[in-house]
């Protein structure tokens, strides 16, 4: 019950949950449970830094089914680690080959507009340019 209560903690605070495999194999047994937030994990810091390109197998796939229910606040767009949210015409826009159904998403929305459908799939996003990079140091 600690450990969960800690995992939902990290959870609200923007951490991504991410599962690693034997030999980055997903057919093989789980090794680890990271706890990644985007701007310091060494997947999503080095992916937003412009260090590495981000591959890696999804389940899910955040959508915005009712778009009247959405106000526009952002905070969908400020958790996302990928930067696959938008805001134009004060809607939140999911881009879905972008989207790695992490659920920040969703956990931030306060009007709870954004479901996570399942899909499972490979993303692959590319290596940013340095002058993309969300983080420059």
């Amino acid at each position: 019950a600690e450990a969960i209560d800690l995992v939902r903690e990290m959870q609200s605070k923007g951490a991504v949950h991410q599962v690693f495999h034997k030999n980055e194999d997903f057919h093989n047994p789980e090794l680890a449970i990271c706890n990644c937030c985007w701007d310091c994990c060494g997947v999503f810091g080095s992916y937003n830094r412009g260090i590495l390109p981000l591959n890696l197998h999804s389940y899910y796939e955040a959508q915005l089914p009712e778009e009247s229910r959405c106000i526009g606040c952002g905070a969908c767009a400020d958790f996302c680690p990928v930067h696959a949210i938008r805001i134009a015409d004060e809607k939140c826009r999911i881009d879905p080959a972008t989207c790695i159904g992490c659920g920040q998403c969703q956990i931030h929305c306060p009007e709870a507009a954004i479901s996570l459908i399942e899909n499972e799939r490979r993303v692959f996003l590319p290596l940013k340019k340095k002058t993309e990079a969300r983080i420059r140091e």
